[in-house]
């Protein structure tokens, strides 16, 4: 049985409105000054979820050459 059928494919491209926040966060972490915890706060409904889990895949993948997710490597499969 394949488990990864049960759930969604995570599909890590981030939203529009989250763009300047996104280059932020990889500023931080090219610098090596991304801190230990982030907050992510908003109204319901704009995508925060996903926002996180987009810079967790990011940051536990192993390929941090692009600025998302490489999808490829074994981390990012693993994620997905």
């Amino acid at each position: 049985m394949d488990i990864s059928k049960r759930y969604h494919t995570l599909n890590t491209q981030s939203y529009p409105w989250f763009d300047a926040q996104w280059h932020r966060v990889i500023g931080l972490y090219n610098s090596d000054k991304l801190p230990h915890a982030l907050i992510i706060n908003g109204v319901k409904g704009i995508g925060k979820l996903h926002f996180a889990s987009a810079i967790a895949q990011f940051v536990l993948g192993s390929n941090q050459q692009s600025l998302a997710p490489c999808q490829q490597c074994r981390s990012c499969q693993l994620f997905a």
